[in-house]
């Protein structure tokens, strides 16, 4: 089955309007003194799918979030290294995005983790070749108005994300 980027996104989009979600961002970030939705299509490409600041001993902060939602639960974390492989784009786990902490959330199960993006990267320079040798890939088929495209993924298991990415934590929510 081919997945439609439209309909995800769509999806996604709604999760930021759950009750249970300001709590998210308050248990995730307490210092926090606020946060926004991104609308702005290029951030958003960017890897700005919320941004939250505040001020933690006496410096002000602002932290650029990438969400990536999922809907049911699967012990790793869906690495994309390939986006399109009609075009050869990168995935955003290899590309120069405005993200400070990739949040990988499942639904069903109210749980997900934050990760620093850039020790993210670092990470999968030093251990994705490693990674793909052991833990294989997980290709999705996906339809768009330009056409079928593959997306191509690492499935890094938690334990190894958590072991080899610095600083990473977890969240949990009641979910209703």
């Amino acid at each position: 089955m081919k997945r439609r980027f439209e309909d995800d996104h769509n999806w996604e989009t709604e999760q930021y309007k759950q009750a249970w979600f300001p709590t998210l961002m308050a248990d995730a970030f307490p210092d926090a003194e606020g946060w926004r939705q991104e609308d702005d299509p290029d951030r958003q490409r960017a890897g700005v799918d919320i941004e939250t600041w505040g001020t933690s001993n006496h410096e002000q902060w602002t932290y650029a979030i990438d969400f990536k939602w999922r809907r049911e639960y699967w012990p790793d974390i869906l690495v994309e290294v390939t986006s399109n492989d009609q075009t050869g784009t990168g995935g955003w786990a290899v590309k120069d995005q405005l993200t400070d902490y990739l949040a990988y959330m499942w639904v069903s199960v109210s749980t997900g983790y934050f990760i620093p993006f850039k020790y993210l990267q670092a990470a999968l320079l030093e251990h994705g070749d490693d990674w793909l040798s052991e833990f294989g890939e997980v290709t999705s088929d996906n339809a768009a108005d330009f056409g079928d495209y593959t997306t191509h993924n690492l499935p890094i298991p938690i334990p190894v994300m958590l072991r080899n990415v610095p600083n990473c934590f977890r969240v949990r929510w009641e979910n209703p």
